[in-house]
């Protein structure tokens, strides 16, 4: 697989994360984010909450 960064404006590749909500975790995917969305904005906070 050829990789090439993305660029602003660019469709973002479908991918699947884990995400926690009210203390349960589960598997979840770009598609299933958009849902009835224009668009919307991703980050990432590696340990954010953690101390030290």
């Amino acid at each position: 697989m050829t990789e090439r960064q993305l660029q602003p404006g660019d469709t973002a590749p479908e991918f699947l994360v884990l995400a926690a909500m009210d203390g349960e975790v589960s598997e979840t995917s770009l598609e299933s984010l958009l849902e009835g969305k224009r668009g919307v904005v991703l980050t990432t906070y590696v340990l954010d909450f953690t101390g030290g």
